[in-house]
Order: structure tokens, then sequence, then C-alpha cells
């Protein structure tokens, strides 16, 4: 939806109805200036692919998405890769039970990734988690993990 908007540099999508979305992929890859996105109001209740939603959004140092339900998602495939500026990222209660993999690391070139806040709860895999762990340098303590 917004490909390659490489001079965006706001939204404010609090008003977007996205109840209906099924694929949420690449929405906002290569958007390298956005520096503040609001999706506080996104209903992702039905979306089940956001591989490489964020990929490419250099410019972005936090993301909220406390908001999101990721229950039947099943492709986060790259879904914050080359987010080289995203230091706080909060995916209070993201559940990620519906993805056997990450395929290539959710987080990769994460570089400046220092938290993930709000106390997480990720319900994943435990090959997810292996993944999730080892991809990045964040520190977990903060991280409760349920694996099915």
């Amino acid at each position: 939806m917004f490909f390659s908007c490489t001079s965006l540099t706001g939204l404010d999508l609090s008003n977007f109805n996205t109840e209906n979305v099924i694929s949420m992929g690449c929405m906002f890859d290569s958007c390298s200036s956005l520096t503040s996105l609001n999706l506080s109001s996104f209903n992702t209740s039905n979306v089940t692919n956001m591989s490489e939603m964020f990929d490419g959004c250099s410019s972005l140092t936090s993301l909220n998405l406390s908001n999101f339900n990721t229950a039947n998602v099943n492709n986060m495939q790259y879904m914050f890769c080359n987010c080289s500026r995203l230091t706080s990222l909060n995916l209070y209660n993201f559940d990620m039970s519906s993805i056997l993999t990450v395929h290539g690391g959710k987080y990769q070139m994460c570089s400046g990734l220092a938290s993930i806040s709000g106390a997480c709860a990720i319900t994943c895999s435990t090959a997810v988690q292996t993944e999730l762990q080892s991809g990045t340098d964040l520190v977990n303590s903060r991280i409760t993990w349920y694996t099915h």
C-alpha cells in the first residue's frame, strides 16, 4: 500500500479501517524516511501475512504494535528487516503460535534494537523462540516465552 514511499516521513493511520485486511505484507516496505507511525487502531485479527511489513523502514526508531492481534498470522518473514535505527519495539502479547519458523530472521539487520518492551508474552513454537533469541542481541529478561 505504501511500498517504496521513500519521501514519506510520518503517517497517522488511526482512522484506517483494516477489519477485512488479510495481507499486510510489504505494507510499509522501503519507506526509508518514515520516522513516525501510528497504528494504534489497526484491526489485525484477520491478517495472515505480515512478511516484510516494515522492511527497509530504516528511519523508524520505535514502534508500538501492542494492539496487534497476530493469532492468525502465519508469515512474519523479514518483518523488521533493515530497520537499522529501530531501538524500541513493543510487541506486548504477540501471538506467534501459527508460525513454524520466521525464515531468515524477523529482526535481521535491526542493529540498533535494544529492547522489546511491554514485558512481552510471546506465544510461539520452540523453533521460532530459538530463531528470535539467536537472531538478535536482545536481553530476553523481559520476555515470557510460551511454547506450544
